[in-house]
C-alpha cells in the first residue's frame, strides 16, 4: 500500500522514479515482476491525480 502521507513532491519523487524502473524492467524482468510494477506506477499516477485535483480546490490541504 503506499502511504497518502507523503509530501506532493515526495510523491511525484516516487512516481518518476519507479516510472523509470517500469521502463528497465519491461526489458529483463518476469511477467509477474512486470506486471506488479506497472500496477505500482498506475496506483502512484492515481494518486498523484487525486493530489493534483486537491491542489487546485484546496492548496492549503495538500502537503
Amino acid at each position: 500500500m503506499i502511504d497518502e502521507r507523503l509530501t506532493h513532491e515526495e510523491l511525484e519523487s516516487l512516481y518518476l522514479a519507479m516510472k523509470s524502473h517500469f521502463e528497465v524492467m519491461a526489458e529483463s524482468a518476469s511477467e509477474a515482476e512486470v506486471i506488479e510494477c506497472s500496477q505500482i506506477v498506475r496506483a502512484l499516477c492515481e494518486l498523484q491525480e487525486r493530489r493534483t485535483a486537491m491542489l487546485a480546490v484546496a492548496p492549503q490541504e495538500v502537503k
